[in-house]
C-alpha cells in the first residue's frame, strides 16, 4: 500500500507549531510526523516533559490553546 505523501502545508504548519510552543514556554524534546496506517493520515507525535509533569489532559490543553492562537492569526 503506498503512503500519502506529507502536505508540504502540514510540514510548514507542524513547524509553526513548535515554534509557537516555543515561544509559550511548552518545551519540545521531540517532534515528528507518523503515518498512520489505520486511519491513512499523518499524525504529529510531540515530546514533553509536560506530560509527565502536568499529566495528558494539561499537556493537551496547553496545545490546544496555542493551536488555537495560530489560528486566530491565520485569520
Amino acid at each position: 500500500m503506498d503512503k500519502k505523501a506529507l502536505v508540504d502545508s502540514y510540514f510548514k504548519n507542524g513547524g509553526k507549531l513548535i515554534v509557537a510552543l516555543d515561544n509559550a514556554k511548552f518545551i519540545v524534546h521531540s517532534a515528528l510526523w507518523l503515518f498512520d496506517e489505520d486511519r491513512e493520515s499523518w499524525r504529529m507525535i510531540i515530546a514533553s516533559e509536560k506530560v509527565e509533569h502536568s499529566g495528558p489532559r494539561k499537556a493537551y490543553e496547553a496545545i490546544k490553546k496555542v493551536i488555537e492562537r495560530l489560528e486566530k492569526e491565520r485569520r
